[in-house]
């Protein structure tokens, strides 16, 4: 989630708001604008942008944000001197966004990327810049060399063997060396202690692997989940298995969805998850097989989604995340969630997939409860696509109202007896409910570790 400060949301809500756009490229002295500010150095000279939307697959353990493209006047040819001087290409880039009159350290940054090209337009009045996402290096090949010294191969083979966190800096930072900085090391630490404690990955390599190919099909859908650039830059993993109780990063209702009104479509379902590992270098010899019942019951016919994980060990605790990843991906996928595709206004440029929102709108029907309308759904960004001449932000989003019902923490030494406990302990810990009911003593249900 983007953070944007209080004062950048009390412009957006004004009717009569205009959003300004920033474009600063790293070691040029001219910051482009969208709307004349009339500050030393910013000359107003965008003319349009396009691109740079964001959407995440978690079904393949991927994410990827568009071209992003800045239209630029080539004011007197100025730039065209600078070009005689100046190398763009490669050049990080930071795009900022707010709104006239609102001061500049208001601005949210929207999204760091690299300039992959510039291009003449126009009959050369204007200029095209072009950024792509960082990580065009995830394009290299990893682990080239085996464990003898030499060359990865069938004969010289590589073992890798760590925390599947611990696995994924060892690539970004050592095989393809990126700055630490490029990474969301905060994120990592967390799913390190909370998801991933104790768990050992091991691969034996017999050629080297595409880095992007290896983190999606080795990393991110075993453990169902995608990485991607942040909007500091920095390489930000997501997994859905979630630790504790969900943040709400927008509420959507109808003061900020724009018409006209989404309308409720069904999604993707799954009721049979195929889980294989163990693998020996040509065979998997160990298989999970789980099936969702109330899903086979509604629709027949299963859905099946088969994960090959072949870093995943039975003996060093594969078999629990195998369990893990199949209810997950049943809690999403079992009975057919929901999907909205609704426009936001310009605070929705703050979400980045993975975060969560929730939708009330009298107008919006549930599809999954059969209501007239949205109370406070759960909704969790899956895609994120800005219009940055309208102000406006197109979202993709999936129902996980699932999640408002756990997972629960265990209550720490101290806690109070249900009966005693506070609003806010009820709704956050779990506590010893009746074996038989699954209730506690006053009838309420019991809170799970997982629903």
């Amino acid at each position: 989630m983007i953070p944007l400060s209080t004062n950048f949301a009390k412009f957006n809500a004004l009717k009569d708001k205009r959003c300004v756009h920033l474009l600063e490229i790293a070691g040029y002295s001219r910051v482009f604008t969208s709307q004349t500010t009339n500050i030393p150095g910013q000359q107003p000279w965008i003319q349009e942008i396009s691109g740079g939307g964001l959407d995440a697959d978690c079904m393949n353990g991927s994410a990827s944000r568009s071209e992003l493209t800045v239209r630029v006047l080539d004011k007197d040819g100025t730039i065209s001197r600078d070009l005689q001087s100046i190398i763009f290409e490669g050049a990080v880039a930071t795009l900022k966004t707010g709104f006239r009159e609102l001061p500049q350290s208001d601005f949210a940054t929207v999204v760091v990327m690299k300039m992959d090209k510039v291009e003449v337009a126009e009959r050369g009045t204007i200029y095209d810049f072009v950024l792509r996402d960082l990580g065009v290096e995830l394009n290299n090949v990893i682990y080239r060399t085996g464990d003898d010294g030499y060359p990865t191969s069938q004969d010289h083979k590589r073992t890798v063997v760590g925390n599947p966190m611990d696995i994924l800096v060892d690539i970004l930072e050592n095989e393809i060396g990126y700055p630490a900085g490029w990474l969301n090391a905060t994120v990592i630490a967390a799913y390190k202690t909370n998801l991933f404690p104790g768990l050992t990955m091991e691969f034996s390599l017999d050629k080297p692997p595409q880095a992007d190919e290896f983190l999606k099909t080795e990393l991110f859908k075993p453990f169902f989940g995608f990485g991607f650039w942040d909007y500091l830059g920095r390489y930000t993993p997501h997994f859905h298995a979630a630790q504790a109780a969900p943040v709400i990063a927008l509420a959507l209702t109808a003061n900020n969805i724009q018409s006209p009104l989404p309308v409720e479509m069904a999604g993707d379902y799954y009721n049979v998850v195929s889980y294989r590992l163990d693998y020996d270098g040509s065979n998997f010899n160990s298989g999970i097989d789980s099936l969702y019942a109330p899903g086979v019951n509604i629709y027949g016919l299963p859905a099946q989604d088969i994960i090959q994980a072949k870093g995943l060990r039975s003996p060093l605790g594969g078999a629990l995340y195998a369990r893990l990843v199949a209810w997950t991906l049943f809690q999403r996928y079992g009975l057919r969630p929901g999907i909205l595709q609704p426009d936001a206004d310009w605070e929705g440029i703050k979400l980045e997939p993975g975060d969560l929102v929730t939708v009330t709108h009298a107008q919006i029907k549930n599809k999954l409860s059969g209501a007239e309308s949205m109370a406070a759904e759960m909704f969790e960004v899956y895609g994120v696509a800005p219009d940055w001449q309208r102000g406006t932000v197109s979202l993709s989003l999936l129902d996980v109202n699932y999640l408002a019902q756990g997972p629960y923490l265990i209550a720490p030494d101290g806690t109070p007896a249900w009966t005693s406990a506070s609003p806010t302990e009820k709704a956050t810990y779990m506590f010893i409910a009746d074996d038989a009911t699954k209730q506690y003593s006053d009838g309420t249900p019991g809170h799970p570790l997982f629903p």
